[in-house]
Parts: C-alpha cells; structure tokens; sequence
C-alpha cells in the first residue's frame, strides 16, 4: 500500500480511467489488500477506503461485484474438488535420525544464543537462527541434503565438515521411499502425470539422479534449471508421450504456471514452511481453470520431526482470515445471501 508506484497512482486525477490488477489479493494480507485497491480503482468511494469496512459482518455494497463475487463465483465455484491426504513416514536409516538430532541440537543452541545475544548482535542472532531452522527442515527430508548440495557446488570441504557426495551416491531416505511408492504405483504403473515439489532443490536433484539410475524418465523445473530449459522440460512433460514425472521447486514454481495436465501432486517437504501460503500456493498450480479431474495432493509428513510439530500447532491464519472475509457475504443480485451448501 505504501509502495512508490502506488503512492504515485493515488495522485492521478480522479476523472482518469483505471484498471487495477492484483495476483491474490485474498491470500496474503486480505482487508489490507483490498483497502488499498480500492484507493487506486474507487478513489471517491470513500467506504471502501477503510480497512474496517472489510471486517464488519455487513460489507460494502460494492463489494459484492466488483471483487467478492468474482473471486467466489470465476474461480473457486468453478474448480474441480481437491483432495488433500497428509502421508505420515519415519526414519528408517539409522543416518536419518543421527542427521536430524544433530541438526536439531545446532538449533536448540542457535535459539539460546538469540535470546543472550546483545541488542547489536540480534539480527544476526536472528538470521542464524532461520537458517538453522530452514535446516532442521531439510533434516527431516533426507541425511545428506548438505553435503550432496557441497558436492553440486564442487566446494572442498571445510574442517569438520561433511565429505560432498553426488546426488547419485545418496541414500535413499524415507520421504525418497514414500515418493518412490506414488511414482511406481501412478507414473510407472498407470502412465499418469503427476508433480512432485519440494521446497529443497537439493532433494529434487537426488530423486532425479536415482530416477535416471532406474531407467525412469522426469524432468526438474527448479531455480537451478535456465529460463529456456525450464520451456524445454515443461513442454516435454506435457507432452503424451513425454516424462511422466515432473520434479518442481516450490520457489520457481509456486506461481504463474498452470500444471493442468497433471491431478496429482506429491508435497514433499511443505510442512517445514512456516508460511502455510505457499504450499497453497504451489498447490494452485494443478488446481485451477482448465483442469477437469478432481484434484489430488499427497502432503508428506516425517514423524516425530519440526513438520509434525508445524502440521498440528501451526494454524493456517491468512486461509482462516479469508474465509472469514467471504463468509456469508450476498452474491446474488438480490442481495440474498449465500447458504452454506453453496459456499462449499
């Protein structure tokens, strides 16, 4: 809202036309958002410059055309159902569990010192601790994520250190397994497209090496892969007769892509995320206009780990704070409002 461009748009005479245009305006910060798309697109409508008008049970009037009918009645009424199954594994190689204690210990210690840290120090104390975090994460996907990383980056390895190790020479660890168990059972078996996505490039790389080990054909769609690869790879998979697999990076893929030709995602590793927005996100890549199957997504989740911890404590506050904003607001013309049946 407080963006320079934005600042200059409210300075245009009020009789100049506009067009406004905003990715998902109800999935990050919904009143605010819409606040302050109303000051750009209704300069004179001063109802709606007032992020209050937006939580109140009664909403604007012009609300109910302009924006929440078409988000409601364009888009989600419209999309075939989505499945969601949360898939529990554990550890099952001894190097798994070592891995993520070890991992886990480095955090416990990483948070002590952030709360001695002077004032001066605490945002580095602050960084630290993320980054420890973010592994902690990537422990609970697979043992070896840092030193196969090591290996990618053709890095010498440091004192103390971990010894590098291609992607292929990894183990296979327990989400690889579960994965593996979809692959075979959908792609291999029924010849069905399907997305696997990860938040680590890194285990997106393993997969794809023991894959190719196995004679099984999948193509990566990550920050890693260029620009005019990216086209060569998403092109194939779409293709009939091309991989059935594709290996997509949360971050390069979590918007402006539309992965229709598939109905099954696989979500390796989207629970260590503390912002639940972007495994919706990524999931929204299967699930939108244009896909005509019902929708499955398989969520992976490795017990006694930091993602069970973040599945069951860590509510999803911007999809709880939308449904909240649509709910029970008229989308008929009438003014009648929407019954429950039919906002589900």
């Amino acid at each position: 809202p407080n963006a320079q461009l934005t600042r200059v748009f409210r300075r245009l005479p009020v009789n100049v036309p506009r067009i406004g245009m905003s990715g998902t305006p109800n999935a990050n910060n919904p009143t605010e958002d819409l606040r302050s798309l109303a000051t750009i697109l209704c300069p004179l409508t001063r109802e709606l410059h007032n992020a209050e008008a937006y939580r109140n049970s009664s909403k604007p009037r012009a609300l109910e055309t302009a924006l929440i009918y078409r988000t409601l009645q364009d888009v989600d009424l419209e999309l075939p159902p989505l499945n969601v199954w949360s898939k529990d594994c554990k550890f099952r190689d001894p190097l798994e569990e070592d891995a993520y204690v070890q991992q886990q210990g480095k955090t416990l210690k990483a948070l002590s010192n952030l709360y001695r840290a002077p004032e001066a120090m605490r945002l580095q104390a602050v960084k630290y601790y993320q980054g420890q975090m973010n592994m902690l994460g990537k422990a609970a996907t697979h043992p070896q994520i840092s030193a196969v990383r090591q290996a990618r980056a053709k890095s010498a390895s440091a004192s103390g250190a971990v010894a590098p190790i291609e992607p292929i020479n990894a183990i296979v660890s327990s989400k690889e397994r579960m994965v593996r168990r979809v692959i075979d059972r959908q792609a291999v078996a029924r010849g069905r497209k399907m997305v696997v996505t990860a938040v680590s490039t890194t285990f997106l790389n393993i997969v794809h090496a023991h894959l190719a080990r196995d004679g099984i054909l999948s193509v990566l769609f990550t920050g890693e892969t260029s620009q005019p690869q990216r086209l060569v790879n998403l092109r194939a998979w779409e293709s009939p007769e091309g991989p059935h697999i594709l290996l997509l990076s949360m971050q390069a893929g979590g918007q402006g892509l539309t992965l229709t030709t598939s109905s099954l995602m696989v979500i390796v590793d989207g629970f260590a995320q503390p912002n639940p927005e972007k495994r919706a996100r990524v999931r929204k890549r299967v699930q939108r206009s244009g896909q005509t199957e019902p929708v499955t997504i398989v969520d992976l989740c490795t017990r006694g780990t930091i993602e069970e911890v973040m599945r069951e404590y860590v509510p999803p506050s911007k999809e709880a704070m939308t449904e909240k904003l649509l709910r029970n607001i008229p989308l008929n013309g009438d003014g009648k409002r929407q019954g429950k049946r039919e906002r589900e």
